[in-house]
């Protein structure tokens, strides 16, 4: 005779239940548990995983039906499955609309549970365990996808978020701002001379550029902003500032100031790089502003900041007119060294 170790649940009065015991045991099934009733059934279930239920359509409490519906509710929590056979008494078994939306996996008539009884049993031991194995792989999937986006989210060269992690930020940020106020500001640095550097030294010594420019950078910024690196010799920071009027070129003054003036050591010796610095602010009093213009108005400050030598900001506001709908307007300010 087989002997199975399915956990199998009995959801009926005490003296129907005993009657499948017995019936169970019978064909070697062992790990048997019984409830009176759909609640306390409910209640083993959400500590004791089950692989296979076995419940009267009729109970005290609540139904089959029920008690299957409570179940998969359950089972979505928990990513697990149990494979459920309804025993049904005075013909509910052709309420075949209550069946499917139970979502139970079987209904038997009472009078033919000894004949379909433990081959229904058998069919569930088999679909239950595909099932919780499927899931547990699902769910081992989702983990592993999970830790490769968190690996994707990170610049390997600086450690710091990549651009895709400073679209992140950004939302967080324009989140804040439209909840509590204030405005986000997107600051850019870029290394302008990268590709001399690379062509006179190497790419190593490019790299202990690029590091310690980062460095200088978290120095530079406040705490509570976002550093990033979106890669080329471009540095993107997130900021959050309290008022429109503080995205201004003097505010990020001592930043550009920081950076363009200072040689950074490596060991092809103190390298002074030519640096760009250019920043977009926007509130969101009249809806919430758009990471791309943000970015791409950043990065045309960029091109002047090259061409002026000098840091450039704009500052965005929104305009209402009939021929220019919640376009945004800009004011820009520069500052040199």
């Amino acid at each position: 005779m087989r002997a199975s170790t399915t956990p199998i649940l009995l959801v009926s009065p005490m003296d129907s239940s005993i009657g499948y015991e017995t019936m169970l045991r019978r064909n070697g099934f062992h790990d048997i548990h019984r409830c009176p009733d759909g609640i306390s059934a409910l209640q083993y279930i959400e500590t004791n995983p089950v692989e296979v239920i076995i419940s009267e359509i009729e109970m005290s409490d609540i139904d089959g039906f029920e008690l299957t519906n409570n179940l998969r509710e359950i089972e979505k929590t928990e990513c697990r499955f149990s494979y459920v056979i309804l025993i049904s008494h005075n013909g509910t078994h052709n309420k075949i609309e209550s069946s499917w939306q139970s979502q139970a996996d079987v209904i038997i008539p009472s009078d033919v549970v000894p004949f379909r009884l433990i081959p229904q049993i058998m069919a569930g031991e088999r679909v239950s365990r595909q099932m919780n194995r499927l899931l547990s792989h699902n769910t081992e999937l989702s983990r592993r996808c999970d830790q490769l986006e968190a690996g994707q989210l990170i610049d390997p060269l600086t450690g710091l978020g990549n651009r895709r992690q400073a679209e992140r930020g950004m939302e967080d940020t324009i989140r804040q701002i439209e909840a509590r106020g204030g405005i986000i500001s997107v600051l850019l640095v870029q290394l302008l001379d990268l590709i001399d550097i690379t062509m006179k030294h190497d790419e190593k010594i490019t790299d202990e550029l690029i590091i310690s420019v980062a460095d200088k950078i978290k120095r530079l910024v406040r705490p509570l902003d976002t550093v990033t690196y979106f890669g080329n010799g471009q540095f993107a920071v997130i900021m959050q500032h309290a008022s429109i009027e503080d995205c201004t070129a003097e505010s990020y003054q001592r930043i550009y100031e920081g950076l363009a003036l200072r040689q950074y050591q490596t060991r092809a010796g103190f390298l002074s790089p030519s640096i760009a610095v250019g920043a977009c602010g926007a509130g969101a009093e009249t809806g919430p502003p758009k990471i791309t213009t943000l970015i791409e108005t950043a990065t045309e400050n960029l091109k002047l900041s090259h061409a002026t030598r000098s840091i450039r900001v704009s500052a965005l506001h929104h305009m209402h007119s009939d021929n220019d709908n919640n376009r945004p307007a800009e004011l820009s300010s520069h500052a040199s060294l």
